[in-house]
C-alpha cells in the first residue's frame, strides 16, 4: 500500500490502537477483507518491548493494511485525539436551568464577555464571601 508521510510514534500508540480497533471493529478499513489483517493487527497492537516496539509494529502493520485516504484519516485523527488531551483541563461542560442560561445570555449580550468569564466573574466573588447561597429546592 502507498506511504504516508507520518509515522506512528511511540506517544502516538494509544491513539492509533484505538482508532483502529474501532474501524476494524466497525469494518470500516479495507483491511477488514482481509481475515489475515486482524490477526496481524493483534500482534501489532501485543508486540513486547515497550510502545516504541509497537509503534514499529503498527507502523509496519499500517503500511500493509492501509490505502493513502486510511493513513490521512488515522492522521487527522491522531492529531485531534492530541489536541483533545492537550486541552482536556482547559474546558469543561454543564448543564444549566434554561433560568440561568437566559440570564447568562443577558449579561454576556450586555457586558461583551463569554459565559465562562461571567461564571468566573460571579463565583469568585462567592467564593470569598462568606455568606452561604440559599438553596432554590
Amino acid at each position: 500500500m502507498p506511504r504516508s508521510r507520518y509515522s506512528i510514534t511511540a506517544d502516538d500508540v494509544l491513539h492509533v490502537t484505538e482508532y483502529l480497533t474501532n474501524q476494524l471493529h466497525d469494518h470500516r478499513l479495507d483491511a477488514c477483507e482481509d481475515e489475515e489483517s486482524y490477526e496481524q493487527f493483534e500482534e501489532a497492537i501485543h508486540t513486547p518491548g515497550g510502545k516504541k516496539k509497537r509503534a514499529e509494529a503498527l507502523n509496519a502493520w499500517c503500511e500493509a493494511f492501509l490505502n493513502r485516504n486510511e493513513w490521512k484519516r488515522l492522521n487527522t485523527n491522531v492529531r485531534k485525539r492530541r489536541q483533545r488531551y492537550l486541552r482536556h483541563n482547559d474546558y469543561a461542560t454543564l448543564t444549566v436551568s434554561a433560568r440561568s442560561h437566559e440570564l447568562l445570555q443577558q449579561l454576556s449580550a450586555r457586558d461583551n464577555v463569554t459565559f465562562s468569564d461571567i461564571l468566573e466573574h460571579c463565583l469568585s466573588k462567592a467564593v470569598k464571601s462568606s455568606r452561604k447561597i440559599p438553596r432554590s429546592r
